[in-house]
C-alpha cells in the first residue's frame, strides 16, 4: 500500500501542475504600448508622423480621415488599429 501511494502522489502532482500550466494565459497577452503611426504622402516622399496608435481593437487608426500606418523599414505599409 505504501508503494502505491509513493507512485500515485508524484503522478497526481504532475497532473495538477500540468492542468494549472495549461489553464493560465500569461503568454497570450498583447502589448498595449503606443506605436507611432505614419501617413504615406507619396512613393517618393518619406513617411510623415501622424499620431500614436495602440494597435488594439478592430477600428483602423486615423487622424482627420488620414489612415495611419506603421513604418517598416523605409515604407509605411503595415495597417495600425486603435481602440479608445
Amino acid at each position: 500500500m505504501k508503494n502505491l501511494v509513493k507512485i500515485i502522489m508524484p503522478v497526481g502532482a504532475f497532473i495538477l501542475a500540468s492542468a494549472g500550466a495549461v489553464s493560465t494565459n500569461a503568454g497570450s497577452s498583447k502589448s498595449t504600448a503606443d506605436i507611432q503611426g505614419y501617413n504615406r504622402n507619396s512613393l517618393t516622399e518619406p513617411c510623415e508622423e501622424v499620431r500614436l496608435c495602440n494597435n488594439q481593437g478592430t477600428q483602423i487608426c486615423t487622424l482627420a480621415g488620414d489612415q495611419a500606418f506603421e513604418q517598416v523599414g523605409a515604407n509605411c505599409s503595415k495597417v495600425l488599429y486603435h481602440k479608445n
